[in-house]
């Protein structure tokens, strides 16, 4: 890594550093920092996880499901964390923030060697790795009207997001990225490069099964491309010719005779977690009707273009260059690209999860384009590379600043005030693990994270049935339920949480058979009694 690439790593990580602590830092005596910037909801559910992780659950429950059945081996990489965590005596939101540093460290290094080893020539590596590492789209051109596109949410799309939202998709793009970037192991043997590549696919069917599909399906297209240019070349058909294809085309980078090892590698390594996690969501009765509301569907085509630009207005003119030419260094950015734009619109429910670190490759490329338009550039090639880079550089500076003025505003989807942490505190050492919490939807995105215990609405997606869920919380709340008491009877709940959200929907509906159980100047906990 270079002089500016290192400069460039580091500015990366004290990015994805000093907002937290600064949001940290200004919770004072008054309130508590839920330690989430963005996306606090999927933020708090990791934490949930890792809860059960650390009371020592092997498999995970639905924490935001009122009745969430048996457990599932899912969500390993949180239950582990969790585990660690209090294995070494450290909270868990601290644990959940080292594992995300460590894991962009390792996401950067390895981000740094995939530009290195597919890059047109060296001379463009330090502008890839920080418009790849620093950059993200022209989003920012329609957030003054209101318009939130693409490169502010899909974090596994973008290395810096990656970097700033969670440790999964910042390790798992890491291996990812390994994974099809050639020359490490198969310098010690085709052996060790199976053995390497199925411990990665293992690895990274646990942090994103999504991943295991995709680096598969883009050393798959390589093979592809080359065995067809190779019997076109020379009209080869038996199986003896296939493998001397395999043996002569080592000027392709990476050579077929490499590819072959780490895919089988990664099939074994991963499809078995992969297997398991599609079965169990089918088979599970409270986790199939959570995968069946856990869409993550592709915004439009334009959202995804102008997400993905400058960078991909550049990539045009590389990918005909290629082409053209036959860049070999450039066929597997290619290859990925233009596959993971082609998944992310298959008709799948999980399709948005083919973006994974799509951003990456396209920036390489980008380089291409820039090789390819230099004759016609001349000297400006250096000024558009730059005003690239400039480009892309608003949006990540709105994010920041978001979760900035998100802090300096104590935005209740990002703290809880010291009177709601006490409450829960309480809960957590003064309630059975599994305990059910009734309590308004805001609350109850923080409830599992910080108590452990259950709640009747907490999560759109990890909520099973998650809009009747939350249509029938609001309208107790509301006062708008004939018979609250029958509803808490049906629902077996044991707590009634009621606080400032709470109070925000409605007046406390009476009750004859519960009691205040803890109290504060802000929350009053009742306890449901048969």
């Amino acid at each position: 890594m270079s002089h500016r690439a290192r400069l460039v790593a580091l500015l990366i990580l004290l990015c994805i550093s000093i907002p937290y602590l600064f949001a940290a830092r200004l919770a004072g005596h008054e309130a508590v920092f839920g330690g989430f910037l963005l996306n606090p909801q999927d933020g708090n559910s990791y934490l949930a996880k890792m809860y059960q992780g650390w009371r020592g659950d092997d498999s995970f429950t639905l924490p935001y499901t009122a009745e969430p059945g048996q457990g599932a081996h899912l969500f390993l990489f949180y239950l582990w964390l969790g585990k660690l965590a209090r294995w070494v005596e450290i909270p868990l939101t601290l644990a959940y923030h080292l594992a995300r540093l460590i894991g962009s460290v390792a996401m950067l290094f390895a981000l740094q060697r995939f530009i290195a080893a597919y890059t047109p020539n060296a001379g463009w590596n330090d502008w890839c790795f920080a418009l790849a590492g620093l950059g993200l789209g022209l989003g920012w051109l329609l957030f003054p009207l209101g318009i939130i596109i693409s490169d502010f949410w899909i974090a596994e799309a973008y290395p810096f997001l990656s970097a700033y939202v969670n440790p999964h998709f910042a390790l798992g793009l890491a291996l990812l990225l390994s994974l099809l970037t050639f020359g490490g192991a198969e310098s010690k043997g085709l052996a060790v490069s199976f053995a390497l590549s199925a411990a990665v696919g293992f690895a990274l069917s646990i942090l994103s099964p999504f991943g295991v599909i995709l680096a598969c399906l883009v050393m798959s297209g390589v093979l592809v491309w080359e065995w067809v240019r190779f019997f076109r070349a020379h009209g080869a058909r038996t199986f003896r010719e296939l493998w001397q294809f395999l043996d002569a085309e080592k000027e392709v980078i990476p050579p077929p005779r490499q590819i072959l090892p780490r895919l089988g590698g990664v099939i074994l390594g991963g499809a078995p977690l992969l297997i398991y996690a599609l079965w169990i969501a089918r088979v599970h009765p409270q986790l199939a009707l959570w995968n069946a509301q856990n869409l993550t569907l592709t915004p439009a085509a334009w959202d995804v273009a102008l997400g993905l630009s400058p960078a991909l207005l550049l990539a045009i003119p590389g990918v005909v260059w290629i082409v053209r030419q036959h860049q070999p260094r450039g066929m597997l950015p290619l290859i990925w690209t233009a596959m993971g734009l082609f998944l992310i619109y298959l008709p799948l429910g999980l399709q948005r999860r083919f973006m994974m670190g799509i951003y990456a490759p396209t920036v390489v490329l980008a380089a291409y384009g820039l090789q390819s338009l230099q004759p016609f550039l001349k000297q400006r090639a250096p000024l558009v590379a730059r005003l690239a880079f400039s480009l892309a550089l608003p949006t990540t500076g709105l994010i920041l600043a978001m979760g900035i003025f998100g802090a300096l505003a104590r935005d209740p989807f990002l703290y809880l005030s010291a009177s709601e942490a006490k409450a829960m505190r309480w809960i957590e050492t003064h309630t059975p693990q599994n305990a059910l919490v009734l309590c308004a939807p805001d609350s109850g995105m923080f409830i599992p994270a910080q108590t452990g215990r259950r709640v009747i609405y907490g999560h759109p997606f990890e909520t099973v049935n998650a809009e009747q869920e939350k249509r029938l919380v609001m309208q107790f709340f509301q006062g708008e339920m004939l018979s609250p008491q029958s509803f808490l009877a049906d629902r077996r709940v044991d707590y009634i949480f009621y606080g400032p959200r709470e109070r925000r929907l409605g007046e406390m509906p009476p009750f004859l058979h519960s009691k205040s159980v803890f109290s504060n100047s802000d929350v009053i906990i009742y306890q449901v009694e048969p």
